[in-house]
């Protein structure tokens, strides 16, 4: 799996928490990864391979589809602090205006559980901002 990933440029952490949303033998229980990676989700794609074992496995526990991905959803974080989503923050805190820095450490003290303001942060990095590198001094 993490070679299918890997050679498809998916998320990590995107993919393991939207797993926990995954529906045995339906892929379109998968409508945030489809949006950001429609190629991995293609009827002859490696992932969709991977999916059909995975649904093999899953026919073989005695949890629900629910059950599966409440539990999924305590160890696959939602909020990664990812390099651009830190620059941001950087860029916009400063002494006089904190707010976002104190409103992101509400979402890393707790990045498992959803907050609705910062969804848009709990999706993939951009692709043109996948370089995005900060330092030690920023």
């Amino acid at each position: 799996l993490l070679g299918v990933l890997h050679s498809g440029q998916i998320d990590y952490s995107f993919f393991f928490r939207e797993l926990s949303s995954y529906s045995r033998g339906r892929i379109e229980s998968f409508p945030r990864l489809g949006a950001h990676y429609p190629e991995a989700l293609t009827p002859d794609s490696s992932l969709v391979r991977w999916l059909e074992r995975y649904d093999a496995r899953l026919i073989q526990e005695s949890d629900s589809d629910l059950d599966r991905g409440a539990r999924m959803r305590t160890i696959n974080p939602k909020y990664v602090l990812r390099n651009h989503l830190a620059q941001r923050i950087i860029s916009q805190t400063s002494p006089s205006d904190p707010s976002l820095l104190s409103r992101w450490f509400k979402v890393l003290a707790s990045p498992f559980e959803d907050h609705p303001e910062f969804e848009a942060d709990s999706l993939p990095t951009p692709r043109d901002q996948l370089n995005i590198q900060v330092s030690c001094s920023s």
